[in-house]
């Protein structure tokens, strides 16, 4: 099976609007969302490269689940590779489910499996802060009828799209005196603190550069109040060398009309510090997020 460079991306939910060919060697679109029964998250990544003549090489989507106790656990969900062909067309080379592999000669079994990415890849374009429901569209694109087999995908659940059991090391880790430490993956921490990157639709991204700020303004019309609402990431210079690196995001809180309330509230902040470790049980090397300071109304969890 083959496409047109543009048609593969329409296929596989990221195509732009304007329906032009990709300018960039790199795609990258994530989001991530935390359960507030369990407490558990979920940081679900897309990324992509493109070769110099703009056509889709490989797409690898996967995702962190991030479990109560602070077990982390990543599952890859699709990867694709793909060659060019002649006339600016390009076919698939290899397409994979959990690693599982999928026969491109089955038509059937690879319109599914793409619909599937589609699906879940314009839900992850949009701005509502909701994950795709991972195991209504694997149950609708009969993903595991395809690859033959019962598929984990620990995290979601068909009825409640997020799911985290309540397990004893969560009790355990609970009513310690020590909190353990909580290291997460960099990719997976910042979606989870709604730090999203997206380089299909750029506006939707958490803004970089010199003002890392996330501003938005409402009135109370039945009070008359105005509030204002701001999110800061920012980083400490002087700590900052070739690794690690720390970072900083606070969300503050102010009403602009009222002169005592000028200073802003700050109700939330985390803080972590990351550098690139290569873990033995993943194969790739990735970047770990030490938290090294959290509190919500001033209080330090």
């Amino acid at each position: 099976m083959n496409w047109s460079r543009e048609s593969l991306l329409e296929e596989l939910g990221l195509a732009q609007l304007n329906h032009r060919l990709y300018s960039k060697k790199k795609l990258h679109i994530d989001k991530g969302e935390i359960d507030p029964v369990s407490h558990g998250g979920v940081a679900l990544i897309t990324d992509g490269n493109f070769t110099d003549n703009q056509s889709l090489s490989d797409l690898d989507m996967r995702y962190w689940a991030v479990y109560p106790d602070g077990r982390i656990d990543v599952q890859h969900l699709f990867q694709i590779e793909t060659e060019e062909l002649d006339n600016n067309r390009v076919a698939l080379t290899s397409l994979y489910v959990l690693g599982r592999e999928i026969d491109l000669n089955d038509s059937y079994a690879v319109d599914m499996v793409m619909e599937a990415i589609r699906q879940i890849n314009i839900k992850m374009r949009d701005r509502e802060p909701d994950l795709p429901h991972l195991a209504r569209i694997f149950k609708d694109c009969n993903i595991q009828e395809v690859v033959g087999e019962t598929l984990p995908l620990p995290g979601f659940h068909l009825e409640s799209r997020l799911y985290f059991p309540i397990s004893q090391n969560f009790n355990l880790a609970a009513n310690a005196d020590e909190k353990p430490e909580l290291v997460l993956p960099l990719e997976a921490i910042q979606p989870l603190a709604g730090i999203r990157y997206n380089t299909v639709d750029i506006d939707h991204s958490y803004p970089t550069g010199r003002d890392n700020v996330l501003r938005t303004r409402m009135t109370l019309p039945q009070v008359g109040r105005k509030f204002e609402i701001a999110s800061n990431l920012s980083r400490d210079i002087e700590f900052d060398g070739p690794s690690p690196k720390n970072r900083t995001i606070d969300l503050t809180q102010r009403e602009p009309n009222i002169p005592e309330y000028e200073t802003p509230l700050k109700p939330a902040n985390i803080s972590w510090i990351w550098q690139e470790l290569r873990i033995s049980d993943y194969s790739s090397t990735y970047r770990y997020a030490w938290v090294s300071d959290m509190q919500c109304l001033g209080l330090a969890f």
